[in-house]
């Protein structure tokens, strides 16, 4: 993991904030590992939406990179709706497994994103790597898990070994739309990068 001076990364934050990353992404983007730091954004998000009175709950917009997955304001109300589900099925069981599903171009964005804080902070080209940001499943693992676990009485389990396996499934309608034109600009980097895409 690279280390930052104070200033460098208040140079890489703004990059990434004008760009309309959201604060997870942020993070990922300065390959911050440790699940206590997105533990604590997520405890002071969903604060700042509890406390907001109902006619002002505005969803922000959604982040460029992620697209609302690490976001509360869009993801909890999905949570809600996991929770509610689960504890409607009846099924019996004690462990479950929740996974995610995300749509192939997050993995452009991100890519896009970083190319783009490349060339508006060149003075810190040599200290980046694409290779030390987090992925959005680690990141989402770290939070929604544990927070359906707890309000379902099931222990969450990583892997397909669970007796109750639920998937949530991220769409994004422009996807397709997205990966045509990466296919079109660079349709050699677009084909060895489609094999071994990890978001």
């Amino acid at each position: 993991m690279t280390i930052w001076t104070t200033e460098e990364e208040e140079r890489i934050l703004k990059v990434l904030r004008e760009a309309g990353s959201c604060e997870k992404c942020c993070q990922r983007f300065l390959g911050f590992k440790h699940s206590i730091i997105y533990k604590s954004l997520h405890k002071a998000e969903t604060m700042r939406l509890e406390e907001e009175p109902a006619e002002k709950k505005l969803k922000p917009n959604p982040c460029i990179v992620c697209l609302g997955t690490l976001q509360d304001a869009y993801m909890m109300p999905r949570m809600e709706e996991i929770i509610g589900q689960i504890k409607e099925s009846g099924y019996d069981a004690e462990r479950f497994t929740l996974s995610l599903s995300l749509p192939i171009s997050l993995s452009i964005r991100q890519h896009a994103l970083w190319l783009h804080l490349e060339r508006e902070a060149p003075e810190l080209s040599s200290k980046l790597d694409q290779e030390d940001i987090v992925p959005i499943k680690q990141i989402w693992k770290y939070i929604y898990p544990d927070l359906v676990s707890s309000q379902v009485g099931l222990t969450h389990e990583n892997g397909d070994t669970a007796d109750f396996y639920v998937e949530l499934v991220i769409q994004w309608w422009k996807d397709e739309e997205e990966i045509q034109v990466m296919e079109k600009i660079c349709p050699r980097e677009y084909r060895d990068r489609a094999h071994k895409v990890i978001i």
